[in-house]
């Protein structure tokens, strides 16, 4: 009995100890939980919570430039070229989002740049961000040498192109521009991304750019738009061109500038944010006053009456945006912006596309490690052209649906025009298709002069507009007419419902609009490709008419009765969208017996 007694005596002193250890360490946990809770933490944890809050911006602009380059150089030095854009724009998503509650997720020098020259950020943070961002890519440009062991340059890409950098400033110059402008409008517009309720779709429209822009440029340039991805890959290879890092340089900074200055133009009451006046839109000389005041000076200073007239009480800013609509230059120049955007990525894919397929065929091209092999990948190559116009609308629409509406297809105009009255005027709708189709003309402009000293320009740049192989022309009216409904009738369903009788309406600024939309030009351009071209807008019709014309010395032959026969059927389609929508949202015309105008 003593024996038990003793042991007893043990394990009872044993568990004494024991719980004497884990009330201390519960009292220690607890006098932390009491430090932190009311900031009275000990001098020294404090001082390293305030270093790695310092620091960790940095370091996240770090580590997301480093992921995107490395992603980027194992696509182009390994994979293949048909999925590349899309691997690269999903680097940048998921960096964005996880890099957004810490730096706000840039990844990207021109974009640090175009956030100081819009004076949403401090110079001294910029030139932070634009180091680590730096640093990055150039870590992730030596470890891609190291391993991979693959000979690269920036560029242009194709042997037949030689030195031209006309065409390499043209698409950097445009989607470096584009990416800047959607980042802009997607994260630091008082409207698209008030504080108070933030956007959730700002990582996804500036990652769908770089698939737009990666598959329409990567022949020409190399489809960089990142001075961390330049400086990255100018190490890999024999030497490095200063004269050709420079350029780069140059043109993606060129179009930072070319994005603040059309953030101010499209957003007039941005200006409020930086003691400006309100105006009504495409004001460049203040635009530029507020992007470049060293080069174009401050302008002539207010009167106090007008003074009185800034908003600078956060309350009142609120007041004022909640019944704020954009004026009608404003939209005007948002319609013909984000048309030439789309209309300039279908081209200029197209063209590419038919580059590589060539490329595939001949061997001619200069980095054959990423030419698509076989027949089935030429024919993704062709299917990656809806991809990338799908992408580019899709972040176009996340980044002005709140300025204009974001149509950028003038059977869609005539659909909301039909179908919402007193939402989109006539009086509003044609200037808003004449300046739709101006975009489109200008982009078919510029995308012919990125192949003008080719000698295979007809070639490139000539898309028929009729029916594919083994068609007739009612395969054609069917299928455009069918598809441009689809695209009109999604259009209307999930942007211009704003009626409380549907309160699952989708709004221009929810998550699924752009989903919705993008996919549907992708889906039905997929689905019709082979049949009709899968053209599905009247403004790259008459995009793809001019870039023939042009290629044919002006010769108009059969080029002009085809966009008529592509532009009637698809305007066919937005009238048929319109009917379909009155037919299917009743609720939304029925009179409400209370209402007192």
């Amino acid at each position: 009995s003593s024996h038990f007694g003793s042991s007893h005596d043990c394990s009872t002193n044993a568990r004494a100890d024991l719980n004497s250890d884990f009330a201390s360490c519960l009292a220690f946990r607890y006098r932390d939980f009491i430090f932190v809770q009311s900031g009275a933490m000990p001098p020294m944890r404090e001082q390293a919570i305030r270093i790695a809050e310092g620091v960790a911006p940095y370091a996240v602009e770090f580590l997301g430039s480093f992921f995107v380059v490395l992603t980027y150089g194992f696509n182009v030095l390994t994979g293949s070229l048909v999925w590349m854009s899309t691997s690269v724009a999903c680097a940048i998503m998921v960096s964005m989002a996880a890099a957004a509650t810490v730096s706000g997720g840039h990844l990207n020098p021109a974009v640090s740049l175009a956030f100081g020259l819009a004076r949403k950020m401090g110079w001294f943070r910029v030139l932070g961000y634009c180091a680590a961002q730096l640093c990055g890519g150039v870590l992730a440009g030596y470890t891609c040498a190291q391993l991979i062991q693959h000979d690269s340059r920036v560029g242009p890409l194709a042997p037949w192109r030689k030195s031209d950098f006309l065409d390499s400033l043209i698409t950097e110059v445009v989607f470096t521009t584009v990416m800047c402008f959607v980042a802009l409008n997607c994260l630091a517009s008082v409207r698209n991304n008030p504080q108070k309720h933030p956007n959730q779709f700002s990582a996804v429209a500036v990652g769908f750019v770089y698939i737009a822009g990666g598959q329409a440029a990567y022949e020409i340039s190399g489809a960089f738009f990142n001075p961390a991805l330049t400086f990255g890959f100018s190490f890999i290879g024999n030497e490095a061109d200063w004269v050709r890092l420079h350029l780069y340089f140059a043109y993606q900074a060129l179009g930072a500038v070319f994005a603040a200055m059309l953030f101010f133009m499209l957003r007039p009451e941005e200006f409020a944010g930086v003691g400006s006046l309100e105006g009504e839109g495409l004001d460049w000389r203040r635009s530029c006053q507020v992007v470049c005041p060293c080069l174009v000076g401050r302008g002539q200073e207010e009167t106090g009456e007008k003074q009185s007239q800034h908003v600078d009480d956060e309350e009142a800013l609120a007041t004022y945006l909640a019944t704020y609509r954009s004026p009608l230059p404003a939209r005007l120049l948002a319609e013909c912006l984000g048309t030439f955007v789309v209309v300039f990525t279908f081209g200029l894919s197209s063209a590419c596309a038919k580059l590589a397929a060539e490329g595939a065929e001949t061997g001619a091209r200069g980095n054959t490690t990423s030419a698509p092999s076989g027949l089935e990948d030429v024919q993704e190559m062709a299917n990656t052209v809806h991809w990338a116009t799908a992408a580019a609308l899709l972040s176009l629409t996340y980044a002005l649906a709140d300025v204009s509406g974001a149509h950028f297809n003038p059977a869609v105009t005539l659909a909301a025009t039909f179908s919402q009255p007193g939402m989109c005027q006539m009086a509003e709708s044609l200037p808003i298709i004449i300046s739709q189709i101006g975009g489109g003309v200008a982009a078919a402009l510029l995308y012919t002069c990125c192949f003008f000293k080719s000698k295979v320009n007809h070639e490139l740049t000539t898309k028929t507009l009729g029916p594919g192989e083994g068609h007739r022309w009612h395969a054609v009216v069917f299928g455009e007419t069918v598809f441009t409904c689809a695209v009109a009738l999604v259009v209307l369903a999930v942007t211009v419902v704003p009626s409380r009788r549907y309160p699952r309406a989708l709004g221009v600024r929810s998550f699924p609009s752009g989903l919705a939309i993008g996919f549907c030009v992708a889906g039905a351009g997929f689905a019709c490709e082979s049949q009709t071209g899968g053209i599905l807008n009247p403004a790259i019709a008459v995009g793809v008419a001019t870039a023939n014309v042009l290629n044919n010395n002006f010769f108009f032959g059969t080029h002009l009765g085809d966009c008529m026969a592509y532009v009637t059927w698809e305007m066919l389609g937005g009238l048929i969208a319109s009917i379909l929508f009155v037919l299917t949202h009743p609720l939304e015309y029925k009179r409400d017996p209370l209402l007192v105008q």
